[in-house]
């Protein structure tokens, strides 16, 4: 049986180092999502300064497992399958794995609300994914890992200890700021 654990992150720098924890924990990185609203500058950052042969090089030691190769190798591979694409509610993102498929595919993204529904689809309570989106669009990076069941709370303390914030009181505050609680598609 398969959970989808979720985490967002303030920086691509954390998402990034979740990415590369997770692989080298053993995680498949075909099991790996990662959503970021494209205005995020850290993603052009690391694409500007890196080079194919570095990319390759990375990737080979993600590959190989081993932790160093694995952290480097698992953001520059990460950032190799980094594809745009226009989430409603959101706008331009850069989405990678198989939640970005499920969130254009279907005619999701038209009827309930592109990343919301692929969240909710994915198992995640429709409340908790209403938060998870409105934390990409202020720019948050959000990694989603399909998991088995008894591999959830590893895969959830992987994700705290590299940063994620709690969604719960980070929705709290954006409520006490104005926020209605939901995101409305564009």
């Amino acid at each position: 049986m398969q959970n989808t654990v979720v985490g967002l992150f303030e920086s691509p720098d954390r998402a990034h180092a979740a990415f590369g924890a997770l692989i080298e924990r053993g995680v498949d990185r075909n099991e790996i999502s990662l959503i970021a609203n494209e205005t995020s500058e850290g993603y052009f950052r690391a694409l500007e300064g890196t080079n194919d042969r570095e990319l390759d090089d990375a990737t080979e030691g993600a590959e190989k497992g081993a932790s160093t190769g694995a952290m480097i190798g698992g953001s520059a591979g990460l950032l190799l399958g980094l594809g745009a694409l226009f989430i409603p509610g959101i706008g331009a993102a850069l989405a990678l794995g198989p939640l970005a498929a499920l969130i254009t595919g279907a005619g999701i993204g038209t009827v309930t609300g592109g990343m919301i529904g692929g969240l909710s689809n994915a198992g995640v309570p429709e409340e908790h994914a209403h938060y998870f989106a409105e934390g990409v669009r202020r720019g948050g990076t959000l990694l989603a890992v399909h998991v088995n069941v008894e591999e959830t709370d590893d895969v959830e303390n992987i994700l705290r200890e590299q940063g994620a914030v709690d969604i719960t009181e980070r929705a709290r505050a954006w409520r006490d700021g104005g926020w209605p609680g939901t995101i409305t598609p564009l």
